[in-house]
């Protein structure tokens, strides 16, 4: 277990790892790989959020469990075990974005907190958010002008919702834009079971209510970083523990491969990896 964690996240990562193991078999990983240029949310997304796993880190007020990060990285980790395809990473890092904004947090009629975080917890609304830079904002009254195009946003293709940066004349702020005042084109990617998109915004006036006052380019950064790597590490986990079976049964010269000292190095310096990343 890693460093930090207790034994209600090993019981959230058990939960986590059998819904995973039940509903994303490697059939609908497949299926959703085959027809990736028609990207859609998958089927089981209901019942993903149905599991309350969107909301962990969302206030109960909003819709959310109450929890925070730490529980939010186990079910990544759990996700990315199951390489779980569709748009869960970018809607959680959208979300946790936007708790970390003092025009969320503290808004004085909480406007904004109410019209994003409920639909974003339960699944009705899908999130993304851009760590790429590209736009730019000129102050209206009212909001800011937003021009120029950010690329490569992980689930924009996906997202009713996507924070962005924007750098001012005051330096960067960041907003939060609906997907359908946005220009959004889809890219290649790397990564088959999730795509990325270029997001251009041709002079859309976001009003003061989307700008995210207070949210800085290193907390993002931050956030970024444990999300990411939570699901790195899973998929990470899957990688060495795989490894290691197959080691056990592929025999050569006849026994098993696992018997020989430079396999068993390699399994010993993939697993020493895997804890490092997990602590």
């Amino acid at each position: 277990m890693a460093i930090g964690l207790t034994d209600e996240h090993a019981a959230l990562a058990d939960a986590v790892r059998g819904w995973a193991e039940r509903n994303v078999t490697s059939d609908v990983r497949r299926a959703g790989i085959e027809t990736r240029d028609a990207e859609t949310r998958p089927a089981f997304w209901p019942g993903l959020a149905g599991q309350g796993l969107l909301g962990l880190h969302v206030p109960e007020e909003y819709g959310g469990q109450g929890a925070g990060l730490p529980e939010l990285a186990v079910a990544l980790e759990e996700l990315g075990r199951a390489l779980v395809p569709g748009p869960f990473l970018p809607t959680v890092l959208a979300s946790a974005a936007l708790l970390r904004s003092d025009a969320v947090i503290n808004d004085g009629d909480g406007a904004a907190r109410a019209e994003l975080l409920p639909g974003l917890a339960d699944g009705s609304r899908t999130g993304a958010l851009s760590l790429a830079a590209g736009l730019t904002g000129t102050r209206e009254a009212g909001g800011l002008r937003v021009e120029g195009t950010s690329t490569p946003v992980l689930g924009a293709a996906l997202a009713d919702v996507i924070v962005l940066p924007v750098a001012t004349g005051q330096g960067e702020e960041w907003v939060a834009v609906d997907a359908t005042e946005l220009e959004v084109a889809v890219r290649p990617a790397l990564d088959v079971t999730r795509g990325v998109a270029s997001v251009t915004a041709s002079g859309v006036l976001v009003p003061d209510a989307r700008v995210l006052d207070g949210l800085q380019g290193p907390d993002v950064l931050d956030l970024a970083a444990v999300l990411m790597g939570a699901e790195a590490a899973g998929i990470a986990g899957w990688c060495v523990t795989t490894a290691a079976d197959y080691a056990k049964v592929r025999e050569q010269f006849g026994r098993p491969i696992g018997q020989f000292q430079g396999i068993k190095h390699k399994c010993a310096a993939m697993l020493i990896e895997l804890e490092q990343a997990r602590a």
